[in-house]
């Protein structure tokens, strides 16, 4: 017998994926079609175009008349040609535009989707939370009313954690900053695909070869890929933490965001040479300090989600098994994203 439960994770990843892939192609090509549309309702000034002879002069006489149907059936045969490669050409601008200019132009296209995003958001939820029961895989927490103080000081989170938990952090993020790393909140809409897409794939590619054992499965990779994409481009009402390395190059992505009283600490992306350079570490301290500012008044639980589970549980991270069903909607509510309070975006360590 099918499980309810099974089905309606398969409709959220269906419709997630289906409507995503959607969105993310009118945003990219929509310049194309809009340009053929135009073009083709404005058949005539495309020949006029292409035939600049005059009416008056051509009808003087027979063999003028000839020539100049001539010219017009060649015309017709090659207007859809033309349109063809305006309409190329203005999609390749168009594309370049997305790429190269992140403010306002990419911004402005992903903005007139926002009503679009904001509905497919409560999916991904149905989706983690499907994947984590689907593979037998715990999902990683921190209640806030037992495991954190309400504090604004670093030194204070950390006492509360044990002592070995405590040690293991400080070295990290003692890391982190011997290696000159530093970092930039912005909200979710405003992303950058040419500094932001390499990471990502780069981070798929290192984490499907760890998981699978498989150099170069490139295949697995794109899947992966496109799943972790269409959620980071998608995504609204959520932050972004940038981290750079000394000479100022990207390197790694961390998201997080509200979903009723969860704090969720989301999809998370680094390159290959500062994967060992305790960003991760740095991050997760960040976000428990995060949620002490905000403390009850706005939040439960800091949901970690699936996977790196050796990393979480070192981390002081509580374990919310697979088949914890009551806890693990409270950890994946069927709700939409809000953005966190204002007074905790911009926090650093």
């Amino acid at each position: 017998m099918i499980d309810r439960k099974d089905v309606i994770q398969l409709i959220s990843l269906l419709s997630l994926v289906s409507v995503g892939i959607t969105v993310v192609f009118s945003i990219f090509i929509w310049p194309f079609f809009l340009t053929i549309l135009i073009l083709s309702k404005n058949r005539n000034w495309l020949l006029d175009l292409m035939h600049n002879d005059d009416d008056s002069e051509v009808g003087h006489n027979e063999m003028n008349t000839i020539e100049y149907h001539s010219s017009m059936s060649w015309s017709n045969n090659n207007h859809q040609h033309l349109l063809f490669v305006i309409a190329i050409s203005i999609q390749v601008i168009h594309v370049t535009a997305l790429i190269w200019n992140d403010y306002p132009y990419l911004y402005l296209n992903r903005f007139a989707f926002i009503p679009i995003r904001m509905c497919l958001s409560p999916l991904v939820s149905i989706i983690t939370k499907g994947e984590s029961v689907r593979e037998k895989t715990p999902s990683w927490f921190h209640c806030v009313t037992t495991d954190l103080p309400q504090t604004h000081n670093v030194n204070v989170l950390l006492s509360s954690l044990s002592k070995h938990v405590r040690r293991d952090l400080k070295r990290k993020i003692q890391k982190f900053h011997h290696r000159g790393i530093s970092t930039k909140t912005m909200h979710c809409n405003n992303i950058s695909l040419l500094q932001d897409v390499p990471i990502i794939w780069e981070h798929q590619q290192r984490t499907v070869q760890q998981q699978e054992g498989v150099v170069g499965n490139n295949e697995s990779a794109l899947v992966e890929f496109i799943k972790r994409f269409l959620v980071y481009f998608l995504t609204t009402d959520a932050y972004i933490d940038r981290y750079y390395d000394k000479n100022g190059k990207l390197c790694a992505l961390k998201l997080f965001h509200g979903c009723g009283r969860t704090f969720n600490n989301f999809v998370y992306f680094c390159s290959q040479a500062e994967s060992q350079s305790g960003i991760w570490h740095y991050n997760h301290v960040r976000r428990l300090l995060r949620v002490c500012m905000a403390h009850t008044s706005h939040y439960d639980y800091i949901n970690f989600s699936c996977h790196q589970d050796h990393a979480k549980k070192c981390a002081g991270c509580q374990k919310a098994n697979h088949d914890n069903d009551s806890l693990l909607d409270v950890l994946y509510p069927f709700q939409f994203y809000k953005e966190p309070p204002s007074n905790i975006i911009h926090v650093t360590l």
